[in-house]
């Protein structure tokens, strides 16, 4: 998950699921038989449109 080619691959979908969020990073931590993934993500500036209605 944290190869440079597989994080391209999975921020594009990641950002296809909202017109705001984009992915930063992924930090990923196994435990027994669980994988944690962490992703870090910005939101954007979405309040200038709030202020123009």
């Amino acid at each position: 998950m944290e190869d440079s080619h597989n994080f391209h691959i999975l921020s594009l979908v990641f950002n296809r699921s909202s017109r705001f969020a984009r992915l930063q990073s992924i930090k990923c931590a196994v435990a027994g038989k669980n994988l944690y993934m962490r992703l870090s993500c910005t939101t954007g500036d979405n309040l200038r449109n709030e202020t123009n209605a």
